[in-house]
């Protein structure tokens, strides 16, 4: 067997066991009424993606605040979703945009939202808890950069996958800087208490290196609209 067939045959076996692991997975429901109160899952192991990878995966970059969480039952029920209205939201990225529509020129945004794996819910009086350790539960109140992704009418915190939502999220410290809230502390390192105009700006560069037809990064002013507390 050549090596590209050999690869095709294990990519394919790969998706046979994730559709598996899927299928055999139970319904919070029906958790809840074996008497589970939680459930999800740990941080990915082994080589992680670059924060360059997570920016090839992102649609849109915004700086806010997040207000009052409101978590629910998935539409197959198989997971916790939580939803964050970010409040005083300035957008500084979206990829996909009418080609007459306005240049972002950090617009604010007071509808958008962003959409969290994990969260508690409670079903007839009895309460289920999702945690992902891979990314802590996000906090009111906490002031943020965050990198979305738009799937199913919902911007997710990005990732390299769909299944993998959790590294998207950099809180902003007092002191103006970017912390990664992905638990894993070898991601996005180069960031780390970077300045958030100088994370900023470096995330559009190479967001425009991605996709040539967007706005030149230079006309993105990562300072303007952009105050401390």
């Amino acid at each position: 067997m050549d090596s590209t067939r050999f690869i095709g045959v294990l990519v394919g076996l790969l998706v046979l066991f994730a559709i598996s692991a899927h299928a055999q997975r139970i319904t919070i429901p029906e958790a809840l009424a074996r008497g589970g109160v939680s459930g999800g899952g740990t941080a990915p192991s082994g080589l992680g993606p670059s924060l360059n990878e997570i920016l090839q995966a992102t649609d849109l970059v915004v700086v806010g605040t997040l207000g009052e969480p409101h978590s629910y039952l998935s539409q197959d029920q198989l997971d916790v979703n939580t939803d964050f209205p970010v409040e005083n939201a300035t957008v500084f990225y979206y990829k996909y945009r009418s080609p007459k529509s306005p240049e972002p020129d950090n617009k604010i945004q007071q509808t958008l939202t962003l959409t969290q794996l994990g969260g508690t819910i409670v079903i007839d009086s009895k309460k289920f808890t999702q945690l992902e350790t891979a990314l802590p539960t996000l906090q009111l109140g906490t002031k943020g950069l965050f990198l979305l992704q738009r799937r199913g009418g919902k911007y997710w915190i990005a990732g390299p996958s769909a299944t993998l939502p959790f590294y998207g999220a950099f809180s902003i410290t007092h002191e103006e800087e970017l912390m990664p809230l992905m638990s894993r502390r070898d991601f996005a390192q180069e960031y780390r208490d970077l300045k958030v105009s100088e994370g900023l700006g470096r995330m559009m560069k190479i967001l425009q290196s991605q996709t040539p037809d967007q706005q030149d990064p230079s006309k993105v002013d990562t300072h303007k609209n952009y105050s401390p507390w």
